[in-house]
């Protein structure tokens, strides 16, 4: 495994059930690219305790597999944490969004915090 993956698996780590968060906040906190963070959710084994279905994409949506369906064991697990999903399948990102590491995390780890929203 890269460092690049552990460190994004270290902050995956992180995010508490209930709660979610994008590819590019996982990427902004790391230091990597979205992209490499959705690599990295693929690479886990279907055992892995890594909770991967907390992380989602930007529109709030489950981003579809390989084969261009959504994850519906992705969404099962998300619904079992209490997250909803609007009729077209959207999660409220204000609602059940995560605000990141807490600061000693990101010190141990020289990782970057989220930015603040308003």
């Amino acid at each position: 495994m890269s460092s690049t993956y552990h460190r994004i698996y270290s902050v995956v780590d992180q995010i508490p059930p209930g709660q979610v968060t994008t590819y590019g906040q996982v990427g902004h906190v790391v230091g990597c690219p979205a992209r490499q963070v959705g690599y990295a959710m693929a690479a886990l084994e279907s055992d892995s305790s890594v909770p991967w279905h907390r992380v989602i994409n930007r529109r709030g949506l489950i981003s579809a597999r390989r084969d261009g369906l959504p994850d519906e064991r992705q969404r099962r697990l998300l619904q079992a944490e209490g997250i909803a999903f609007s009729v077209s399948g959207v999660i409220d990102l204000a609602c059940y969004s995560w605000r990141g590491p807490d600061w000693l995390f990101l010190a141990a780890e020289g990782m970057n915090p989220l930015p603040e929203i308003c």
